[in-house]
């Protein structure tokens, strides 16, 4: 009898779960076709099919995602509320009555020989805190509650030059600079492209792919392989 691949992570307490239970395939097809993308890292799919697991569990749908996977007897039982009941009850102590935004060194501005920089953090800091509390409170609950619920959380903030101030930006602000990433990252590939065929070779998969795997990690964080490599390997326009 072969063992199977013994995985420890920080996500290693669901491994009881048969959607997380391969290491090698952590996302079952059907229940995280989100996750079929080339584009998903391999090093994030465990972390990812986490979040939306524990996600079922707040919304009272672990026994839907189960049975996606084949195991229908899990539609007969229900959370009934209670894990969200509990993400919410961790969430009021964690928060509070008040938050607020603090910068590393900004607490130290009223000291006597403050290190440099600890002034213009301190100011920054208030700046921040005057537009947090104009337009971020309920992205700060949202937030802390997907940390809580998923244990992760992350912030997008752009700065809005009419008001002077941070502001979580719009669905359609995000969609829109997600778009732009895409199509600098066609382009790229295009000029890529084009500099093959100014050396007289052939664009192809393998040759595209080898130009990709030169580039450093900053430069492959910077586009999006999914539209690089057919803008460096599809037939010219």
């Amino acid at each position: 009898m072969r063992l199977r691949t013994l995985v420890i992570d920080a996500w290693s307490w669901l491994n009881y779960k048969p959607v997380m239970a391969d290491p090698d395939r952590p996302a079952h097809s059907r229940a995280f076709p989100e996750l079929a993308g080339s584009w998903v890292p391999a090093a994030d799919m465990r972390r990812l099919a986490a979040y939306k697991l524990l996600a079922a569990y707040d919304n009272n749908q672990a026994g839907q995602l189960a049975a996606v996977t084949g195991d229908h007897h899990c539609m007969e039982r229900g959370e009934l509320g209670d894990a969200s009941k509990l993400i919410d009850t961790t969430l009021g102590y964690l928060l509070g009555s008040e938050q607020s935004i603090l910068l590393p060194g900004a607490e130290h501005a009223d000291d006597d020989n403050s290190p440099a920089g600890v002034a213009k953090a301190a100011a920054m800091q208030e700046r921040l805190c005057e537009g947090a509390d104009k337009e971020l409170p309920l992205r700060i609950q949202q937030a802390e509650r997907s940390a809580v619920c998923c244990g992760d959380g992350i912030y997008t903030l752009a700065w809005e030059p009419a008001k002077d101030t941070p502001a979580a930006p719009t669905s359609e602000q995000i969609k829109a600079s997600a778009q732009a990433r895409l199509d600098a990252s066609l382009l790229e590939g295009r000029k890529v492209q084009q500099v093959i065929l100014q050396q007289g070779k052939t664009p192809s998969d393998d040759l595209c792919q080898a130009v990709w795997d030169r580039k450093t990690p900053a430069e492959q964080h910077g586009h999006a392989d999914a539209q690089w490599m057919p803008g460096c390997a599809d037939s010219p326009q």
